[in-house]
């Protein structure tokens, strides 16, 4: 993991300052040293701690970097979350990508742990989705893990979902969870998207393993749930966000998944200030 925080912290840094930061190579002095604040301006879920720090110590290694709230701590307006010290120009030009970092995976955290405590007391899981920006998925689903979520497959290449257009190209239901099981690794299991209670028949009969009941009311869904063995796995997904997400647990299934987690959420408010 550390690896990749690197190149994505690295590739946005070089983003941001492909030639350098030309306002502060031009007032700041080059051996000029500060120190500054990572302070919360809201209620925050903490997150993004190691992408932030990233962004200090790619530019200057000798920073000094005191961080005084863990991931997954709540923040309220004032606290001082980590002190920056070092030299003013690498502050100055790492701010705005760490900024970026912590405010967007917070923000992602802090709307996850409204989730999880709005499904406490059912046997439900909230999941995300692959519908994350590009370069930023893990980021991203670390803080959904952060705020109390659990992570979906995160690629393609991890976990075997069979999706509606699968199930056209191959011509059904049936002969696409056939070909999955024919195929897939023993360790892997197969999850496929039904749309109705007869795709679900044939799923199950095929031998799936997950049933990804899409874009259903949770009162269809509880009809399909009769159907369904105690072995196989239940997944509600599409349209599902804060305001309906408690009905959906309740219906029974075993996991709710949200691209709204990923894709629609606002970024937490943090401001860097220098003493």
């Amino acid at each position: 993991m550390d690896m990749i925080i690197r190149n994505q912290v690295q590739k946005a840094l070089e983003e941001d300052a492909p030639w350098g930061d030309i306002t502060s190579e031009l007032l700041i002095p080059v051996d000029s040293e500060s120190t500054a604040h990572l302070t919360s301006k809201s209620n925050s879920v903490v997150c993004g701690n190691d992408y932030f720090i990233m962004a200090f110590l790619l530019l200057d290694e000798m920073a000094e970097i005191e961080e005084f709230m863990a991931e997954g701590e709540q923040a309220k307006p004032g606290d001082i979350v980590m002190t920056i010290k070092g030299n003013t120009r690498k502050i100055l030009q790492a701010e705005r990508i760490g900024l970026n970092y912590f405010c967007h995976m917070s923000g992602i955290a802090t709307e996850v742990r409204k989730i999880a405590i709005l499904l406490d007391g059912t046997d439900c899981n909230v999941v995300d989705t692959r519908k994350t920006l590009p370069h930023l998925r893990h980021a991203q689903k670390h803080a959904v893990k952060v705020g109390g979520g659990v992570n979906h497959r995160m690629d393609l290449s991890s976990a075997i979902l069979i999706k509606d257009n699968h199930i056209l190209a191959v011509g059904g239901v049936t002969e696409a969870v056939s070909r999955a099981k024919d195929g897939a690794p023993h360790v892997m299991k197969v999850e496929v998207e039904v749309k109705n209670k007869d795709e679900a028949k044939q799923a199950i009969a095929a031998g799936a393993d997950i049933l990804l009941l899409d874009n259903m009311t949770p009162d269809e869904i509880e009809e399909i749930l009769e159907l369904v063995p105690e072995h196989v796995i239940t997944e509600a997904s599409g349209g599902i966000n804060p305001t309906n997400c408690r009905a959906y647990a309740e219906s029974g299934v075993d996991v709710v998944s949200m691209g709204w987690l990923t894709h629609t959420v606002k970024n937490a408010d943090f401001s860097l200030e220098f003493e």
